[in-house]
């Protein structure tokens, strides 16, 4: 998939990219030829600080931003509890499979958005940070002085009083046990963002805009550490929640592209069902993914019917997993096969007398599947395409313009 499909897609595409780098390596071999070749700025958000030596210093970009921009225009306020509340959910997601614990994500959630929007609103930009808000709900003296602080507020036709109200009642009552639960879920939540580790420094400010991609194309790598998949996965996906918003909320339909690598390491909330909505904003999505199963693992079996039915194209490298190989052994249908029998009566003296018969045949049963060594084609409504595999390194120029694998 790297040889064949994303060096190749990041070689040929002139287009604003977005990548999700798991290892650093796409950024080494490709950040050169972006900026040379297609004349793009690039930036390598990294809080890892991979590579820096030729990657050099790392971008930085700040999810809070978002929040921000809702708070100092006064025509978007009325976003500001919404996004909030959208960003909440990105950070706590609700797993795939939702079960009993919904009431105390809830709970989690609703502290987490009371102490976004009371930095966004009472501190600006100087504390709007993950890390900062981290912080704050770490020291209950303090979240409980910030919501006698909110309590009187008529910010927001005095919805954060009201929601202070609530979380210092319940912060001050006899019993906390409830609101001690929602309060380490929401810590939970937010601990890969601690002042001391590595997102923080990533997450404080922004060095550019999701949004001007659609003005001045640029290749953005949001590269993790396959070493830290814990720390770093919910940044990923905080980060493609990121990009999403700010570019949905252009006023143009230029292209930008998101090349997904490892789509199953991280979740982006509702990335599915935004599939089909996404295109008339410009914003197409190349998911790279090592088994289907997984897709279904991380965001639900009807999400992954939803992705099957929602994309425009299925390129597949091969399959190892036996229900991968079951459905895109029925993905590819079936096809009518003619077999010749023979009757050799029941005695010698009967003649020998042949028949034709049809039935149907998988094109490629399950087994086969698993030992296609081509490539695989599902283009719209067009018939299944038996394509061979190219690497990048079979193509002239790209061959010369990819920089070495570090790994």
């Amino acid at each position: 998939k790297t040889v064949a499909f994303s060096v190749p897609a990041l070689c040929h595409s002139p287009l604003p990219i977005i990548v999700s780098d798991f290892k650093g390596t796409l950024a080494m071999m490709t950040k050169a030829l972006r900026e040379k070749h297609h004349k793009q700025d690039t930036f390598c958000i990294n809080p890892a600080h991979l590579y820096t030596e030729q990657l050099d210093v790392p971008a930085r970009y700040n999810p809070m931003q978002i929040l921000l921009d809702d708070w100092m225009d006064s025509e978007r306020n009325k976003d500001l509890i919404a996004d909030t509340q959208s960003m909440a959910l990105q950070i706590y997601p609700e797993p795939a499979v939702t079960g009993d614990n919904t009431f105390w994500r809830n709970g989690s959630r609703k502290i987490l958005v009371f102490v976004l929007v009371y930095l966004i609103t009472y501190h600006g930009a100087e504390k709007a940070s993950l890390s900062e808000a981290l912080r704050l709900l770490r020291n209950v003296k303090e979240l409980i002085e910030a919501c006698k602080l909110a309590m009187s507020s008529h910010i927001l036709n005095g919805e954060l009083a009201d929601m202070a109200a609530d979380l210092h009642y319940k912060l001050t009552a006899q019993d906390t046990r409830q609101v001690d639960s929602f309060l380490e879920g929401a810590v939970q939540a937010l601990a890969a963002f601690s002042s001391s580790g590595w997102l923080a420094e990533s997450t404080n400010a922004c060095d550019f805009r999701f949004k001007e991609l659609k003005e001045h194309p640029a290749t953005v790598y949001l590269i993790a550490d396959p070493t830290k998949m814990k720390v770093f996965s919910p940044w990923l996906g905080l980060m493609g929640w990121a990009a999403i918003t700010e570019l949905t909320r252009c006023q143009n339909n230029k292209p930008v592209l998101f090349l997904l690598d490892e789509a199953t390491n991280f979740r982006i909330e509702n990335l599915s069902n935004s599939l089909t909505g996404l295109r008339e904003f410009g914003i197409r999505v190349w998911l790279v993914i090592q088994e289907l199963e997984e897709y279904a693992r991380v965001y639900g079996r009807e999400a992954l019917e939803t992705l099957l039915s929602q994309t425009e194209v299925k390129q597949i490298f091969g399959a190892s997993g036996a229900k991968t190989s079951e459905l895109i052994s029925r993905m590819l249908g079936e096809q009518t096969v003619k077999s010749v029998n023979f009757n050799f009566g029941r005695t010698l003296d009967e003649p020998i007398t042949r028949s034709v018969g049809e039935h149907a045949r998988r094109i490629l049963t399950p087994d086969e599947v698993r030992q296609f060594a081509d490539t695989i084609l599902f283009i719209r409504n067009l018939p299944p395409i038996h394509a061979v595999k190219t690497g990048y390194h079979e193509v002239k120029p790209w061959s010369k313009w990819v920089d070495a694998n570090p790994l």
